[in-house]
């Protein structure tokens, strides 16, 4: 045997020997990291255990006999933001087993497979051959004549001076021109050059699995604002004015349709399920990996709205990890299968599975073994999932309004989710078994919140809105005082003084003393870093303008909007910063981003809080008297909950003092606590070395 040979089988058994996953891993990520315009592309490579679990979910749900090959090779996958084909890839794995484990050759279906059944496009040509080359090594020796992996336009057409933008075009047509190879031209699998048609009709697919861009047109700095007109549309040195067609014709196409989620906050991933939902066939399946906001945020509603009718049986899997590699943004993946029909308005939403597991799967096989448990979950109620004698996670079944995805601990999920209970909100305390009633309400059923900071303060990005100048505070009185931003090492206490002053601008004092009179004492935090940040609520010494970062609250008395009703103010003060009114903040927002929760200002009147009201008049003043005791405390950050005797007194003085709870239903916060200050996504290195201390012997 020459050396060169040797030298080649021994390489040959080398890359035989790595574990697929591993090789197809470093393909794409590889390939991701040659992406130059990542900034607004935003397109993340997914792990190939991940993407297992993902595509084994959504095969699962195919209504095949895989004995019958007419029957496989009638399928249609699509993912219409390939990129590397991961996820086409592990679909075919998938179906190749179900034939495998029914005596078929999966070589014998492989050339109708390549050409007829899966569908990937990008705007990537070297992504697009890497999902054709990746789907193609299922059999290398097997050949075909096409394969449906495309190049889609993007940009400019010259050929018939149309504006391009990729897959969306599909949004208004079933067939699209489409390119391969360089750009340019249609590459078939035996190298001839040719116009290339993809044909996608509405209606025609059986799963549409994708990790879709996540690019929007809010997730930019100022000055890159300044210089792109529309960052979704950006990619491949775009001009503003195709930007600018590009979001025309995209507005345009969702406008067209029956029912559309887009939302131009989000951006492209809820267009991109537009296009999944229009082209899967009734009893398809939508297998999407998203961003974590997907369940709470605002420009989701209307994409939760669809899924609540228009499909059945939706899963969200959410863990400590993220399932696509190099991005910091936490990600869900959701399967949900589409209805024949819209679910008749008087017909009860059911409830969708949130699974939450401790970390990603480790391999395919792992992948496929919890896929399969989750399929066979029949409870109604929290409960812990294992795989063999290891514990891979916990499901809970419960309704849409609050999402318990991200939350390790299913003790914290149970508890979270009855403390936001709309219908009977309360404590369950197993030691007396039996559930504590709390009296909390929706903090919109209270009061007003105050205007959006961009209806306060004038922008160089928007400067015909807002009526004020940001200025520095000079100390004393002002006629306009402002609780802009967020200085966490000065927020320790409850009570905040106003860190600006507004100036009026030009031509707006006639509108100034309608924006000053939503000022307030009370005022709430929307963007809630739980690592670093002490407070839900504060409270100026002097009515004042609400900024970005501490929006205005009104309490006002039951007959209408008017003057603030100081009474109200403590009980709702208190409760917000207790641990309590923590994890009620908690669980509510958006948690997307380590040790962060977020709420948008219209999802703000939402939050649960301590409902005066049902507050007697001895309690409503002794709710004024635990204020003034802590007032002047300072309070540890709020994931050091579990260790702030400070938080821990107000908690006390809140369920026994004011409400007059039983001691066990403190005990049993004193738990919770405990147990959500270890939660992962709340863990910072401060926590960890209280936490190790704990663990002391």
């Amino acid at each position: 045997m020459s050396e060169k040979r040797h030298r080649r089988e021994e390489v040959w058994h080398s890359v035989d020997s790595v574990n697929a996953h591993t090789v197809q891993n470093l393909t794409g990520e590889a390939s991701g990291a040659l992406i130059s315009d990542r900034k607004f592309l935003a397109s993340f490579y997914t792990l190939p255990a991940s993407a297992a679990l993902l595509a084994e979910l959504a095969v699962s749900r195919l209504d095949v006999d895989w004995s019958n090959t007419a029957e496989i090779t009638s399928l249609r996958v699509a993912d219409f933001a390939c990129g590397a084909g991961a996820l086409l890839s592990a679909v075919y794995k998938e179906i190749q087993a179900r034939m495998h484990r029914r005596g078929i050759d999966s070589a014998s279906v492989h050339q109708r497979m390549m050409e007829d059944v899966f569908v990937g496009t990008d705007i990537m040509p070297a992504a697009v051959h890497i999902t054709a080359a990746t789907l193609s090594s299922a059999h290398p020796s097997v050949d075909y004549t096409k394969s449906e992996t495309h190049v889609m336009p993007f940009g400019y057409s010259e050929e018939d001076k149309d504006i391009k933008i990729g897959a969306l075009d599909l949004l208004g047509n079933d067939k699209v021109l489409t390119l391969l190879g360089d750009g340019i031209k249609a590459v078939t699998a035996q190298g001839e050059d040719s116009h290339s048609v993809l044909n996608a009709p509405h209606g025609s697919f059986d799963i549409v699995i994708m990790n879709p861009p996540y690019t929007s047109p809010t997730n930019h700095t100022i000055k890159e604002r300044q210089k792109m007109a529309l960052p979704s549309f950006a990619a491949f040195g775009m001009d503003n004015e195709a930007q600018k067609a590009m979001g025309r014709k995209a507005k345009k196409l969702v406008g067209n349709l029956e029912y559309s989620v887009r939302d131009g906050n989000v951006g492209l991933p809820t267009d991109f399920f537009d296009l999944a939902h229009l082209k899967l066939k009734p009893g398809g399946t939508a297998a999407f990996v998203l961003s974590a906001s997907m369940p709470t945020g605002k420009g989701w509603t209307k994409l939760r709205d669809l899924l609540a009718s228009h499909y059945d049986d939706v899963y969200i899997i959410s863990c400590g990890e993220n399932f696509s590699s190099d991005t910091a943004i936490a990600e869900v993946l959701l399967v949900a299968t589409k209805r024949g029909h819209p679910r008749p308005e008087n017909e009860r939403e059911p409830h969708w599975k949130w699974i939450n597991l401790r970390q990603q799967p480790r391999s395919g096989i792992e992948a496929q073994a919890i896929a399969d448990d989750i399929n066979n979950h029949q409870s109604e109620k929290v409960s812990i999932r294992k795989i063999g004698d290891t514990v891979y996670g916990h499901i809970v079944v419960c309704g849409r309004e609050v999402s318990p995805a991200m939350i390790r601990g299913p003790e914290v999920a149970k508890a979270l989710l009855e403390i936001v209970d709309s219908r009977k909100p309360g404590l369950s305390v197993p030691r007396i078994n039996k559930v504590v009633p709390l009296p909390l309400v929706p903090l919109g059923t209270l009061g007003t919140r105050g205007p959006v900071h961009r209806d306060i303060v004038r922008s160089d990005l928007e400067k015909d809105r807002g009526v004020f100048h940001l200025a520095p505070h000079p100390g004393g009185e002002v006629d306009f005082p402002i609780l802009w931003g967020h200085n966490y090492l000065l927020e320790t206490q409850m009570v905040l003084s106003p860190d600006r002053q507004g100036v009026i601008a030009e031509g707006c004092q006639d509108k100034a003393p309608a924006v000053w009179s939503t000022a307030t004492r009370l005022h709430f935090t929307l963007d809630f870093e739980l690592a670093s940040h002490r407070m839900v609520a504060c409270l100026t010494p002097v009515p004042a303008l609400g900024g970005r970062a501490w929006p205005s609250f009104m309490l006002h008395a039951e007959d209408g909007p008017g003057k603030e009703a100081e009474e109200w103010i403590y009980p709702v003060l208190l409760w917000a910063n207790s641990t309590l009114g923590l994890m009620s903040f908690y669980i509510l927002g958006t948690r997307n981003q380590p040790a962060r929760s977020s709420l948008t200002i219209t999802r703000l009147p939402e939050l649960p809080v301590l409902d005066p009201r049902q507050l007697t008049d001895n309690q409503l003043i002794k709710a004024a008297d635990i204020f003034q005791e802590f007032k002047d405390q300072k309070f540890q950050q709020a994931n050091m909950a579990a260790w702030d005797p400070v938080r821990k007194d107000l908690d006390r003085a809140l369920l026994l003092d004011l409400l007059n709870c039983e001691q066990e239903a403190l005990d049993r916060v004193d738990i919770i606590r405990s147990q959500w200050c270890r939660e992962p996504h709340l863990v910072s290195k401060r926590s960890q070395r209280m936490i190790a201390e704990d663990l002391k012997p």
